[in-house]
């Protein structure tokens, strides 16, 4: 039912600056679609990524390596031994940029039930990255108290990114959680030992990872930074 539904007509209602809902009704079913303008973008350049690689392979590659691809097969055309870019199927993925659809029975407003989608994904998110952090097996700790510490760590760490999560919404940052945790992670430094003296060099913010430190009240740190001798 989902292709119907995004066919149907309607106005979507602005909830947030990156969710945009609207209500259909379809064979007796309630359908919420959601709209997510910054996934939009994500999809359609990542989408414009895999077309710009596949015309250059259809000129100099194999068919069967092509087809053989999961990324380049969706978008290649071939009829009558012509070879090239499915225009057709391009304007159809691009119907599903940023979208998604929900299915329910309850009597909540629009609105709260994909909100309440939201949170529940967030949450479940959480528990899946709390679960895989504390994979234990094989376990490098033999004493009860290391054990312990690095359980520890693992929930600092999720009550770190509640905390970052929750001043973004606080301070009106307009980045999307999921991209600035990805800028995040690109985001190195080192320690140099240069005339006997130690320095801790950073790499370039990235992105719009600079929105992390403005969220929680922080200046990044300059990008060479003497350390302190012993």
């Amino acid at each position: 039912a989902v292709e119907k539904v995004l066919k149907t007509g309607g106005r979507y209602r602005v909830v947030r600056h990156n969710l945009k809902v609207k209500e259909v009704w379809y064979d007796a079913g309630r359908y919420i679609v959601c709209h997510n303008p910054e996934q939009a973008l994500h999809n359609q350049k990542a989408r414009q990524c895999i077309v710009a690689k596949l015309e250059k392979k259809v000129k100099n590659s194999d068919i069967k390596s092509l087809i053989g691809n999961p990324g380049y097969r969706r978008y290649l055309l071939i009829k009558d031994a012509v070879v090239g870019v499915d225009q057709k199927a391009l304007k159809e993925a691009s119907r599903y940029d940023g979208k998604y659809v929900l299915r329910t029975n309850c009597q909540l407003d629009t609105e709260e039930v994909a909100l309440a989608y939201k949170d529940l994904w967030r949450v479940e998110r959480a528990f899946r990255d709390l679960k895989s952090t504390l994979d234990l097996r094989p376990i490098y700790h033999w004493k009860d108290r290391r054990v312990r510490g690095h359980v520890m760590v693992c929930f600092l760490a999720l009550v770190l990114e509640s905390a970052l999560h929750r001043s973004l919404k606080q301070t009106g940052s307009p980045v999307e959680y999921t991209y600035l945790i990805r800028d995040l992670k690109q985001l190195k430094a080192v320690r140099l030992d240069l005339e006997n003296k130690q320095y801790i060099c950073r790499t370039e913010l990235p992105g719009c990872s600079y929105e992390a430190f403005k969220a929680i009240g922080l200046r990044p740190p300059n990008q060479i930074i003497q350390s302190p001798t012993n």
